[in-house]
Formats: structure tokens, C-alpha cells, sequence
């Protein structure tokens, strides 16, 4: 393979792993700024914009309901004047002409002074029960002059609403219309005012039922209107609808009912408010057409006759977020300017990492593998230098590292050659004992079988020629002898053990069941109660785990106490990756001193006479378990006796060696 094919030239680059992650983390983190700042001034600045112009709207409402209330202090004060109590009185009294005139001419002195003193004032009047007027004085003289209208000029104003609702008014109440154009004799008087009426029933005393009158003044609203747009931004506009929706005041001054070609436009058809109650339930601050509009209602008169403004002020969306996009444009310019820095600057860091590494390589390839840290120069980073420096001393230590393996490598070839030898060594051995079992298993036991064969022989032919001493001593050979053939088998037995056998799914419950069955006439002969607990299904070799429970159990019938009837009881339970198994009984127990030593080949701790057995049987039980890579051993039982408690866990093979 050549240097260029090589997979060490196919790596990527250091710039490209110092720029790509250097660009992604100033492009994102610079995003996610962007996008912060984006929803942050969007949401600020509505709410911002909102409050603002709620807050205007509410101002301008504060004023219109302000000169409301100042037109309503007025009619109360009016109709107090001595002047207008007077000409209650004359009417009521049937005063003389003479006399109601010149009070009449009083009332008429006294709002030509209210008028004088409230420019917003446009006229008073003093209407008989009839609807006739009594006085009036107005601004629609010469050049707005202040006049009394003459005798001939007062016109009945019985059919008028205004004049209807005042009069049905109770006492102290005051009646205030809508806002709407001043109209004479049913015509609109040009040029084009917006009015708002305020009357007031008069009653010759408390106990009167019957109004005298009326007394009612015109407030001239254009003034106050005109004056609204100071109290709002440049940039946003001012709208007043009455409650039926028509604009008394709007920014395009054409739309107005003030303006003679006022067409239909309606407050609540233009920004989606259905009628004004639907206002009252809407949110004070909405979005239409591009506009943020927020929407104040005046409520003014009283509960029999109530009487609404709508009060809006507009402003451009557009305009509350210019700031925001002022802010995004620099931060993109900002964001660019940053990422070319980035740029820049991580080619630099690039070159200023690779030149010590290139160095070092050079030196490298060239064989010159010690001594790297004198290829580094002074300008490069300390780390470099570390870098270096720890090369050098990794490629001593591997140097001596190398050697030790060299070595270690030839000891280990000496001790596979000795394992070798070992191996086979035991294999011999392996092959001698399965030659000695042969010879145990046959040729130990052909002479066993003759001489007790012979024996049976002479005791049987012979028998009467023998002396007492004599038949005894043979009897004590034929026991050795079938002693010592028991002996012989139960060692083939311990050697065979987990030996051609294969491993099965067994229910412990009904193996264990099926050697009792086996022992069922010792267990009889003896009065033993044998309990079992829930027993569990294992993988495991089925002739070797009888043999387990058999010696067990048999050992709990044997070393039984005398005159006491044995109880046995064979528990499971889970533990780990196996189960642990106990046979407890209530015999003649261990002494914990031997308690390590039972389970040895032929190791007995009662002789033969007070107990049968080879001694062997325990050592089989250990070898079971062995096989099945657990772990026996006996505690004390309570009150007394023993429990051989044993672990089984399933053999990973199937067949044995």
C-alpha cells in the first residue's frame, strides 16, 4: 500500500474539526439568540405597543367622560338659580305678565353669563310642561354671538325625545342624549355641529308629581374632540363612535358624520364589533387588518335612558415593530462578521497546532524516534512540548517493555512446554485408574466371590466337624469378605459417578416422592413421618440426584434416637441462579467438630455394630452436588437432630466425559 492510499491520509483534517465545530456552535448559539430576541421583541413590543395605546385610549375617554360630567354639574347648578325658581313660582302662582317677564328676562341674564363663562356652552333653554320654549339664549348669533332668541323665535319642542325623556325624568335625575349633529326645526344647522343635551325636570316643590318644565343646555363637542389627537402618539390615531356607531370623531375627517358626504361608514362593522354589548365581553386590545386597536367604552346617563361612546386608538403593527427588525438586521450583520472572524481565526489556531505535530511526524519518519522533544520548537505551545516529552518517555518504557515481553514470552513457552508434559502425565494417570477400576470392578471381586464361595462350601459340608471357635472365626471371614465386596462396589459406585449420563427436565416433587416409594418399608418399619415442601423442576442427571435423596433419606431412618419415631421434612427454596435444598431431621445429630469430616470416602463416626454402612454414603451425596456445581454441608436442627442443607445449580452440560 503507498503513503497516499494509506487510511491515515484519508482522516479528516485538524482545520476542518476545529472549524466546522467552532462554526456550528457560533452559527447556533447565535440563531437561538436571534430567534430569543425575535419572539422576546415581537412579544415585547406588542405588549408594549398594547399597553401604550390602552392606556392613550383611556385618557381620551377620561376626557369626553370628564366634560360629560362637568355638562351634567351645570344643569344641576342651572336649575337652582333663584331666577328659574322664580318662574316656577309665576307660572304656578299666575303672576302677572309684567312679572313673568321680567323673571324670564333674569333666567336670560343668567345663561347668557353661563354661556360667557363655558365656551363649550352652545345653548340654554327653559321649556314649559308643554314643550313650549320659555327662554332661550345660543351662540348662533352674527359671528357667533351670544343672543337671546326673540319671542317670535321659540319654537315647541313637545314631539322632541329629548324633551319627552326629560320630562318623564324623576326629581334630581338628569337626561343626558346621545352625541349627535345639532338639528333645528328637523334640519341639520350648517355648519355641521356635534351636540350633546343635558335636561333637567323642574317641579314647583318636593310633593309635586307634575314637572313645571325643563331646563336644558347644548354642549358643543367639536372643540374637545379636535384636542383629542394631542393626547396620543404621532403615529397613532383616535376614533369616537356614539352608540350607534357612527364616528364623531375619526382621523379621516370625511368619514365623520360632521362632513357632509359622510357615507355609511360604522364603527362596529369596521373593526368586527357586532354592536356594543358584544364590545363589553370582547378583549379591550385587538389585531385587525394590519392594526393594533385597542377600545374604551364611555357609559354615561342614567339607568332608565344609558348612553355609550365607543373610544379607539390605532396604530400600525408595522410601526411598533421596526425596532425589532432594526434590532435582527444589525444582529444578522453582527452574526456574519463573527462567523468570517471565526473563519480567520481557526485557520490561524489550525496551522499554529499542526506545525509541532508536523515536525515531530518528519522526525519520525525519518527514524529518528528518540529525543522528539528537541524537534519542537520555542514558539509552540507548552502542551506540544509535553507531548513530545511524553513520546520520548513512551518509547523508553516500550523499548524496556519489549524486552520484558521478549522474556516473559519465553518463560511462558517453557511453562506451556511443562503443561504439555503435565497434561500428559495425567492423562496416564487417567488411563491407570480407569485400568484400576476395571481390575476393582472384576478382578478384585472374582477372588472375594471364591472365597466366599469356599466358605459357604465348608460351612455347609463341613460344619459338624468344626468346633465352635472354629465355625465363629468363619464367620467372621465371610463377613469381611462380603463386607470388604461392599466396600469394593460402593468405590465403583463414588468413581461412576456423573459418568454416562446424560442431563433432563426433572420435577423434583415426584422424584423425590418416587424414593420414599423405594424406601416406603424402612420408613414403616421404623414409624417416620416424612413431610415435603413445594419442590422445584431443575435440569440435572436423574440417577446421580436419587442417589442424593436416597443416602439422605436413609441416613435420616438410620441414625435415628431410640424410641423416638423419626420426622423428616425435604424444603426448597430459590437462591441466586439455582435452589437450596434441606433434609432435616429429628435424630441423633452431629457434633460440630465432625461436621467437616462426614463427607469422606469411608468415613465413619459410629461402628458398624451399632450402625450398618461403608461409610461412603455422604461422599457419594458430596459428589452429586459437586456435579451439579453446588455445595453440602450439615447445621444443627431444632430442638435437636440434623439438616444437611445442599445448593444444586443446572449443569451447563448435556453429556458427561
Amino acid at each position: 500500500m503507498t503513503p497516499s492510499s494509506s487510511p491515515k491520509e484519508r482522516r479528516p483534517r485538524i482545520l476542518p474539526q476545529i472549524l466546522i465545530p467552532t462554526l456550528s456552535l457560533l452559527l447556533v448559539s447565535n440563531l437561538l439568540i436571534l430567534i430569543t430576541t425575535y419572539t422576546v421583541l415581537d412579544s415585547e413590543l406588542r405588549t408594549r405597543d398594547a399597553s401604550l395605546l390602552l392606556g392613550e385610549t383611556r385618557q381620551v375617554a377620561d376626557r369626553i367622560d370628564t366634560a360629560i360630567e362637568r355638562l351634567e354639574i351645570d344643569v344641576r347648578q342651572a336649575s337652582t338659580f333663584p331666577a328659574v325658581e322664580e318662574v316656577v313660582r309665576a307660572a304656578n302662582n299666575g303672576l302677572s305678565t309684567t312679572e313673568t317677564r321680567l323673571w324670564e328676562n333674569r333666567v336670560a341674564q343668567l345663561f347668557t353669563g353661563m354661556l360667557k363663562a363655558n365656551p363649550a356652552l352652545s345653548q340654554a333653554r327653559l321649556i314649559d310642561a308643554t314643550g313650549q320654549e320659555v327662554v332661550r339664549v345660543d351662540r348662533y348669533g352674527d359671528s357667533k354671538r351670544i343672543r337671546r332668541v326673540a319671542q317670535g323665535n321659540l319654537q315647541n319642542k313637545q314631539d322632541r325625545p329629548y324633551f319627552q325623556s326629560a320630562m318623564a325624568m324623576p326629581p334630581g335625575q338628569v337626561f343626558l342624549s346621545d352625541i349627535d349633529l345639532n338639528q333645528e326645526n328637523n334640519q341639520i344647522v350648517e355648519p355641521r355641529e356635534l351636540v350633546i343635551r343635558g335636561a333637567m325636570p323642574l317641579f314647583a316643590d318636593e310633593n309635586s308629581t307634575q314637572a313645571f318644565g325643563i331646563i336644558i343646555l347644548n354642549v358643543g363637542m367639536d372643540p374637545m374632540l379636535q384636542s383629542l389627537p394631542q393626547l396620543v402618539a404621532p403615529n397613532h390615531s383616535i376614533t369616537v363612535a356614539n352608540s350607534h356607531g357612527q364616528y364623531l370623531f375619526h382621523s379621516s375627517r370625511p368619514i365623520a358624520i360632521t362632513h357632509a358626504d359622510a357615507g355609511d361608514a360604522n364603527f362596529f362593522s369596521d373593526t368586527q364589533r357586532k354592536s356594543r354589548t358584544a364590545h363589553r365581553s370582547a378583549s379591550p386590545v385587538f389585531t385587525h387588518n394590519g392594526k393594533t386597536i385597542a377600545i374604551v367604552p364611555v357609559q354615561y346617563g342614567s339607568a332608565q335612558h344609558p348612553q355609550q361612546l365607543q373610544v379607539a386608538a390605532e396604530g400600525q403593527i408595522s410601526d411598533s415593530l421596526a425596532v425589532r427588525n432594526k434590532v435582527i438586521e444589525r444582529s444578522a450583520i453582527i452574526l456574519a462578521g463573527l462567523l468570517l472572524f471565526s473563519v480567520a481565526l481557526s485557520v490561524y489556531m489550525s496551522r499554529r497546532i499542526i506545525r509541532p505535530i508536523a515536525d515531530v511526524t518528519e522526525r519520525i519518519q525519518r527514524g529518528e524516534r528518540s529525543q522528539l522533544s528537541q524537534a519542537v520548537s520555542r514558539s509552540a505551545p507548552q502542551e506540544f512540548y509535553q507531548l513530545a516529552s511524553s513520546l520520548d518517555e513512551a518509547y523508553q518504557q516500550l523499548t524496556l517493555q519489549q524486552s520484558a515481553l521478549e522474556q516473559e514470552v519465553h518463560a511462558r513457552q517453557t511453562a506451556q512446554l511443562s503443561l504439555e508434559d503435565k497434561v500428559e502425565q495425567l492423562s496416564r494417570a487417567n488411563q491407570e485408574l480407569k485400568q484400576f477400576t476395571y481390575i476393582a470392578s472384576h478382578d478384585l471381586q472374582e477372588p472375594l466371590r471364591t472365597i466366599r464361595s469356599f466358605i459357604e462350601l465348608l460351612m455347609q459340608h463341613h460344619a459338624n466337624g468344626l468346633s465352635d471357635n472354629a465355625r465363629t472365626m468363619m464367620q467372621f471371614v465371610e463377613d469381611a469378605s462380603a463386607r470388604m465386596q461392599t466396600l469394593v462396589k460402593d468405590l465403583l459406585d463414588y468413581g461412576r459417578i456423573g459418568t454416562k449420563s446424560k442431563t433432563k427436565l426433572l420435577d423434583m416433587n415426584l422424584l423425590v416422592a418416587a424414593v420414599l416409594e423405594d424406601l416406603s418399608s424402612a420408613i414403616q418399619d421404623s414409624g417416620a413421618t416424612v413431610t415435603l415442601g413445594k419442590l422445584p423442576a431443575l435440569q440435572g442427571f436423574e440417577t446421580e440426584l436419587r442417589l442424593l435423596f436416597q443416602n439422605l433419606l436413609s441416613n435420616a431412618l438410620k441414625f435415628s434416637r431410640p424410641e423416638v419415631a423419626p420426622v423428616i421434612h425435604v424444603s426448597a427454596s430459590r437462591q441466586g441462579s439455582g435452589w437450596q435444598f434441606q433434609v432435616c431431621d429429628n435424630g441423633i445429630g452431629i457434633e460440630p467438630q465432625y461436621r467437616d469430616k462426614i463427607f469422606g470416602v469411608f468415613k465413619r463416626l459410629h461402628a458398624k455394630q451399632e450402625y450398618p454402612g461403608t461409610g461412603i454414603g455422604l461422599a457419594h451425596c458430596q459428589k452429586v452436588v459437586e456435579l451439579h456445581q453446588g455445595k453440602i454441608w450439615v447445621e444443627s436442627a431444632e430442638p435437636c437432630g440434623s439438616c444437611f442443607v445442599f445448593t444444586l445449580k443446572e449443569p451447563r452440560h448435556e453429556d458427561s466425559q
